[in-house]
């Protein structure tokens, strides 16, 4: 049943999360209510951000193609951080690497997400009156994310279309 096995998809991401977010020197406690919760830095915060993101996308129909992204006309303070968030994915990783330290790959995670949400929150998106803006939203939605999935993946979490 679809019910069950996304429950248990949330179940492992928060466990797997929880656990790579922590400092790997430190005593780890884990708290499965915390961890569980889709508020806050959790493996089942970041799959509901990333639902979310594709209901957006579900709504605008995704076979749908964005006819012309034009992000010169993106400039809100939100859409900008989101911009910015999402072009260090790869300097994260190349760090993350480096230094084989995850838990900067899962602060990555939280922060894109958060700054999607941020974005979710004070931008319209497919209520926006003109369509070329709207389609640079669509755009922006969909790098959003393609680029949170590649970190899960990294991460060993599963994207959730719906939750």
């Amino acid at each position: 049943d679809i019910t069950n096995r996304i429950a248990e998809e949330i179940s492992i991401s928060a466990i797997r999360y929880n656990l790579i977010k922590q400092d790997l020197d430190k005593i780890i406690t884990f708290d499965i209510v915390d961890s569980l919760s889709l508020e806050g830095n959790t493996g089942p915060y970041l799959q509901y951000t990333y639902a979310r993101s594709q209901r957006i996308l579900e709504k605008y129909g995704k076979n749908n193609i964005i006819s012309s992204a034009n992000f010169s006309l993106l400039i809100q303070e939100a859409e900008v951080n989101l911009i910015k968030t999402i072009a260090k994915m790869d300097l994260v990783i190349e760090e993350t690497v480096k230094t084989l330290n995850p838990k900067l790959l899962a602060r990555y995670a939280y922060d894109l997400a958060t700054a999607f949400n941020v974005f979710y929150e004070k931008v319209p998106v497919l209520r926006e009156k003109n369509k070329e803006t709207m389609f640079s939203r669509l755009a922006l939605v969909k790098a959003f994310g393609v680029t949170l999935n590649n970190t899960f993946n990294v991460l060993g979490i599963s994207a959730l279309e719906k939750m």
